[in-house]
């Protein structure tokens, strides 16, 4: 599993804004809800690339993706 936290990491290059969001993010991502998160934004891409209305589709990534993490 590759993890950000990683001092020299030479796979995952980041801006500074990302890196930011990285590092303070990814303490959140466990083994447990990774692979739902991952579900979850691919099926948000899913209907966003069907002509989804924006707002009601990441209005409910938000909230699935903040039930997921508190439930750690």
């Amino acid at each position: 599993m590759l993890t950000l936290g990683q001092v020299e990491n030479k796979l995952v290059f980041l801006t500074g804004q990302e890196a930011d969001f990285s590092g303070k993010f990814h303490p959140f991502i466990t083994r447990e809800n990774v692979y739902p998160l991952t579900e979850e934004l691919n099926l948000t891409y899913s209907h966003i690339e069907a002509n989804g209305n924006a707002k009601i589709i990441f209005l409910d990534l938000a909230l699935k993706v903040t039930r997921l993490i508190r439930s750690v």
